[in-house]
């Protein structure tokens, strides 16, 4: 009986070992180290302006879209047309629709695929701005890359002003989710530029916001924040971690970075050896419901010191086929509803739906110490875009 005891227990011993390695294994393999350190000091650790927070918590909703067409018109008019036709039935607490940033992969331009998102942004529906996917590129290959792809866009008034004379001004989205050459470990590499973020501030950059990017080695150490990095150009990442923005505290280093939500679900264990990622990922497997709302309150982004303006930062490939569904059908429209309801009763919360542009200026006012309704601000520093203007007429002349 007690060789069956020791059996039992080496057994139960040995069985428990293996499940701790495998669920370290697999923990390490998706590169959760990375982050899961600020995940757990930022739970434990009370919010530094909590006690600041006071009124309605508003709510700046923002839509991230890799937005890759690929010259499929047909099906592109046909999304525009259904995503049309959903979000016009809705508004935040102004009144304004829900509001996506489209960013455009600008080594694929195509104008006849422009001018169709922009008859939708034109409209009130979004802005177009700068995606790009690149592999062993070096500086100036990267640069020419950029500046071709600006070029591009100026022809239609994307990421163009309405300053006199024009201001080129864009956000970023790395489509490798390599920024600042930090898969450089990957054959092709996915990016290959070192300096990539100073050059990108260089070209009129003023906020990336490709972040989060779990199970790759791209996910910043820092998470559910807002802040400044500045490039290293011998090193790799140098975006790893930063400065926060803070009220009353100047601008530093070379670009801003917005992060989306990125916390644990630990009521969902549907991988059944541990429970989900809520990364602020809208696809088809794991589409808008009101359930994720409160994740997404609860990661907290904003500047510091300024805790009643919380960012709510979503990303989605809205043009792949599989996905789309989720960007405008029954799960994509009932979520916007309880947002507008639940989250917009006018005492504990006020919606703002949001361009990354207008998401930006309302930043950067919190920052020099304004408050009250973020409305005000959505063109504080940042001007709107001509492209957004019927009037703009593309220069189709030019090169």
């Amino acid at each position: 009986m007690k060789k069956l005891r020791r059996f039992l227990t080496a057994a139960v011993t040995l069985l428990l070992i293996l499940v701790v390695v495998f669920v370290l294994w697999k923990f390490k393999r998706a590169h959760y180290d990375i982050w899961f350190p600020a995940y757990v000091s930022q739970m434990l650790a009370a919010a530094p302006d909590g006690e600041l927070r006071q009124g309605p918590l508003r709510i700046i909703f923002i839509m991230v879209d890799h937005f890759e067409p690929g010259k499929e018109y047909g099906y592109l008019e046909y999304w525009l047309e259904r995503y049309r036709a959903v979000v016009d039935r809705h508004a935040d607490c102004y009144g304004n629709p829900p509001r996506r940033t489209f960013y455009y992969p600008i080594e694929q331009f195509d104008s006849t695929e422009i001018e169709m998102i922009l008859s939708l942004c034109r409209q009130g529906y979004g802005e177009i701005e700068v995606q790009l996917h690149h592999f062993d590129n070096d500086s100036t290959s990267v640069t020419v890359q950029l500046q071709q792809g600006l070029a591009d866009f100026a022809r239609f008034g994307i990421c163009q002003t309405i300053d006199e004379p024009p201001l080129t001004r864009f956000s970023f989205v790395h489509g490798n989710w390599a920024l600042d050459n930090s898969r450089a470990h990957q054959s092709p590499n996915p990016c290959g530029v070192n300096n990539e973020i100073k050059i990108l501030a260089s070209l009129g950059c003023y906020l990336d916001v490709t972040f989060p990017a779990i199970m790759t080695t791209a996910q910043p150490s820092r998470i559910n924040s807002i802040y400044y990095v500045t490039d290293d150009p011998l090193e790799a990442k140098s975006y790893d971690d930063g400065i926060a923005v803070e009220v009353g505290k100047p601008a530093v280093g070379d670009l801003m970075l917005l992060e989306g939500p990125l916390m644990i679900d630990w009521d969902d264990w549907r991988f059944g050896t541990h429970p989900s990622i809520e990364d602020g990922n809208i696809f088809r497997d794991y589409p808008m419901f009101p359930n994720r709302i409160p994740l997404w309150l609860k990661a907290n982004v904003h500047v510091i010191g300024q805790p009643n303006w919380v960012f709510v930062k979503l990303h989605s490939h809205g043009c792949r086929q599989s996905d789309s569904l989720a960007l405008w059908g029954p799960s994509f429209d009932s979520t916007l509803t309880v947002l507008e309801t639940e989250y917009n009763d006018g005492e504990s919360y006020m919606l703002h739906y949001a361009t990354v542009r207008e998401a930006y200026n309302i930043i950067r006012a919190a920052a020099e110490g304004k408050g009250g309704n973020p409305e005000f601000y959505r063109d504080y520093i940042i001007k709107p875009f001509r492209a957004n203007s019927p009037l703009t007429t593309p220069d189709t002349q030019s090169p």
